[in-house]
């Protein structure tokens, strides 16, 4: 069966009495390049252990099984379930989940590999819950610290998917820096390997998508931060009105003078009508620092 094929994607969706939904963000990648290109970028070795997140029709689960030590495919949509299990219902490589993945836990998720090897993440991920699912996977602390029978709760590395505007967002340089772009350089280090048309796609989707990669990433930020919580409390107050110069907002959000807060950026390098999106993450810290 051709899944890169619209036509069977259609007779599939009919059999199974599937309508895809927006709101669910059910796209489905039907683009044979494509899927080699994700499948080569991903470099995925018999070792790995893969969990996948909103499989859908299995495009790229097919793949992923071929090369990967086990995988995990979880799935919200019942009747996509239905087909998954059909399909794969002799194949003891992959254990399919109808759960919503926002609701599993990073702890649960290892423990289902059974493995003390960890875990990467190769999805065509549901765009609507982007946000949510890097925060989930990239920025937040592990919960469960007094699980020591897990060794990894988070992947060793993500490659999705994603509409390309958020991507560039993620991916953001000095000048064009904000909150998401932080959240995930502070733990990880992600770049865009390639982008994707939306012609790729049926139901074709409004926007143009990214294959994203998030390498590297750390249970605990990659810079030396004595208080994580007043760190982002300054960064949320600093993009507070991002079209104000910085001093103007750290000094109104901390109740501080503005000539001093002028002093403090000229003192560490930082030119006094800067914005906050000019500003690295380092910025930040010395910022913090002097405050």
């Amino acid at each position: 069966m051709d899944l890169s094929n619209e036509n069977t994607i259609k007779e599939l969706a009919k059999e199974y009495r599937i309508e895809p939904s927006a709101l669910k963000g059910q796209n489905f990648l039907v683009d044979k390049k494509v899927l080699n290109k994700i499948v080569d970028s991903a470099k995925i070795n018999s070792k790995d252990n893969i969990l996948e997140i909103g499989p859908g029709f299995g495009i790229l689960t097919k793949q992923l099984i071929k090369k990967s030590k086990k995988l995990i495919a979880v799935e919200m949509d019942e009747k996509i379930v239905k087909y998954l299990n059909d399909t794969y219902k002799d194949n003891k490589k992959i254990d399919i989940i109808r759960e919503n993945i926002l609701k599993v836990s990073n702890s649960e998720i290892s423990k289902l590999f059974n493995s003390k090897d960890g875990y990467r993440i190769v999805s065509n991920i549901p765009y609507q819950i982007t946000g949510k699912l890097i925060k989930k996977f990239v920025s937040d602390t592990n919960e469960d610290k007094n699980d020591t029978n897990i060794i990894s709760k988070k992947p060793s590395n993500i490659v999705i998917l994603v509409q390309k505007e958020v991507a560039e967002r993620i991916c953001a340089k000095k000048g064009k820096m904000n909150l998401l772009a932080i959240s995930v350089q502070l733990y990880a280090k992600p770049r865009i390997l390639f982008n994707v048309s939306s012609d790729s796609f049926w139901p074709k989707p409004k926007v143009d998508s990214s294959l994203l990669k998030i390498a590297d990433i750390k249970e605990k930020p990659r810079y030396r931060i004595t208080n994580i919580q007043e760190f982002w409390r300054v960064v949320r107050i600093g993009f507070s009105s991002p079209r104000k110069q910085l001093h103007n907002n750290i000094a109104n959000g901390l109740h501080r003078d503005s000539n001093e807060i002028k002093d403090i950026l000229i003192s560490i390098g930082i030119p006094q009508n800067a914005r906050a999106q000019e500003l690295l993450i380092e910025d930040w810290i010395k910022i913090i620092e002097m405050i």
